[in-house]
């Protein structure tokens, strides 16, 4: 949703960096980490309503992934790892989790070996 033009304006610094490096994950104006990292996650945490240690187990899990992803290294034990950087490259694909773009029609698979 942060790539609909009306939000885009908010997420379009976080594209500049082009997810070369793990911390570039987080190259983003207050709004945007409003949107996409706040909101998000207290919403899971509301709903799931774990315990403490589930709930920083979540949020540990989750910032790992989100470092890994922007690494635009090809781990063999993480799908998707080097997707995210055609993400970045090209904007109009590869938004997510792989099963999601699958659905959608926006998976696109690049080899950069």
């Amino acid at each position: 949703i942060l790539h609909v033009p009306i939000f885009y304006k908010y997420h379009k610094n976080h594209h500049i960096t082009r997810a070369s490096i793990g911390i570039s994950a987080f190259y983003m104006d207050k709004i945007d980490f409003f949107l996409e990292g706040i909101l998000p996650i207290s919403l899971a945490l509301y709903i799931y309503n774990g315990n403490i240690v589930s709930s920083f187990s979540f949020l540990i899990i989750g910032s790992i992934n989100t470092v890994i992803t922007h690494m635009s290294y090809n781990f063999p034990f993480i799908p998707y790892s080097t997707e995210h950087l055609t993400h970045h490259l090209e904007l109009k694909c590869n938004y997510g989790i792989g099963f999601m773009d699958y659905l959608l029609g926006t998976r696109v698979r690049r080899d950069y070996n």
